[in-house]
């Protein structure tokens, strides 16, 4: 029931929260998770006190742990307090996962696979959100999904102690942890591949999902790229295909946009053209968004960290885009660079300039043979575990 409530308010999720915020204000979100964690709290060191009557001063100390925890990370979402609801639907999520799964797996088991069902959900949850149109995906939300499961968990592992889920473990629960380790692991996989390009070959093979083009993508990897001049800016290419693509493409590109455009048509041709469709001219549009829209800042205010993202981003358009921008007329004139460089003087600093939410660290094959990695420790340990436990309940021969 509780997964069915969460899917079902997906698509109402935007309306309710800009109606909380025109009538009571987005602080709402963040006190009344707190007031509910605060409530739980209550309940359940009435539980330990009154009616289990624990005298174990560490059952306390896990309780107040993770709801301390609770606490501390409600208020890190202030920014987007909406998102804090996350922490209250996958803790329930996982108690009654827990529950559930406690009717047929009496040991330790139950808490990491009920985590594992967890971390599914909410991962499906996000990719449903991919696929409409007002959501996005986000893997910090799925990391926030994961954290409530793990810390309600935790709470009841180390604080509750039920005694329910303090047998042996049985072949039976190992099959349903190795299962449920696997599904969660190809899951992770798949949307760790579901890059523009996978999105754009399978939208040609069917077409009628063509819509998912102009969908903010779910998994990019780039590169980070360090220059003196400019500081550390990502990209979604090597320096080299920067250069070659510009030389090839960008008298051409440069002419969808006009000098005389303001932020919101700008804006709007970045929706147009997407990583998906055309990712070089997108992340041009990206550079000349942030460029156009601090150096109106600068202009109007004087602010010197606008002056500095004003002038790092033409620095970045300078070197790696000049016949598109060149093309496209946007180029600042050299008495405005003058003035920048002028101000930035003043405001020293590392400039980082994002393309996009782009992974660096790793490529899709070292995640892939990650996965693969887990996947055969999964089952090796499953196997593992049932030899032992076949071991162990054969019956000894009698001397």
């Amino acid at each position: 029931m509780c997964t069915g409530i969460i899917f079902t308010t997906i698509p109402l999720a935007r309306g309710l929260q800009k109606l909380v915020y025109d009538t009571v204000g987005k602080e709402f979100f963040t006190y009344f998770v707190l007031f509910t964690v605060l409530a739980g709290l209550i309940v359940l060191l009435y539980i330990l006190i009154i009616k289990l009557q624990v005298r174990k001063p560490s059952q306390y100390l896990w309780i107040i742990l993770c709801s301390g925890t609770l606490i501390y990370f409600t208020f890190q979402l202030r920014k987007h307090p909406e998102e804090a609801i996350h922490l209250l639907e996958y803790g329930v999520l996982a108690c009654l996962l827990l529950n559930a799964l406690g009717h047929r797996i009496k040991d330790w088991t139950a808490y990491i696979t009920a985590g594992l069902l967890v971390v599914f959900i909410g991962t499906v949850d996000e990719c449903v959100q991919w696929v409409l149109p007002s959501r996005v995906w986000d893997y910090k939300d799925v990391g926030i999904n994961a954290l409530a499961g793990v810390l309600s968990l935790l709470a009841i592992n180390r604080g509750m102690r039920p005694a329910s889920l303090q047998g042996k473990v049985t072949p039976y629960s190992v099959h349903w942890l190795a299962a449920a380790a696997t599904v969660i692991i190809i899951l992770l996989g798949l949307c760790l591949s579901n890059t523009p390009r996978a999105v754009s070959l399978y939208t040609e093979e069917f077409p009628a999902l063509s819509w998912l083009r102009s969908e903010e993508p779910m998994t990019e990897y780039g590169y980070k790229h360090r220059e003196p001049e400019i500081g550390t800016f990502y990209s979604r290419f090597t320096k080299e295909e920067l250069r070659k693509l510009d030389s090839r493409y960008g008298e051409e590109l440069g002419k969808v946009i006009s000098a005389g455009w303001d932020d919101e048509d700008i804006q709007s041709l970045t929706e147009q053209y997407t990583p998906v469709t055309t990712p070089f001219l997108h992340e041009f549009l990206v550079h000349v968004l942030r460029m156009k829209k601090h150096y109106t800042g600068f202009i109007d205010d004087r602010d010197t960290e606008s002056a500095r993202t004003a002038l790092f981003e033409q620095r970045i358009l300078k070197k790696y885009f000049p016949e598109t921008l060149i093309s496209s007329g946007l180029a600042v004139d050299d008495s405005a660079l003058v003035n920048l460089e002028k101000t930035v003087a003043l405001n020293q600093g590392e400039y980082l300039s994002q393309a996009g939410k782009l992974i660096t660290a790793f490529n899709l094959k070292d995640i892939w043979i990650m996965l693969v990695v887990a996947l055969v420790m999964v089952w090796a340990g499953r196997s593992v575990a049932l030899r032992r436990l076949r071991s162990i309940s054969k019956p000894q021969p009698i001397e």
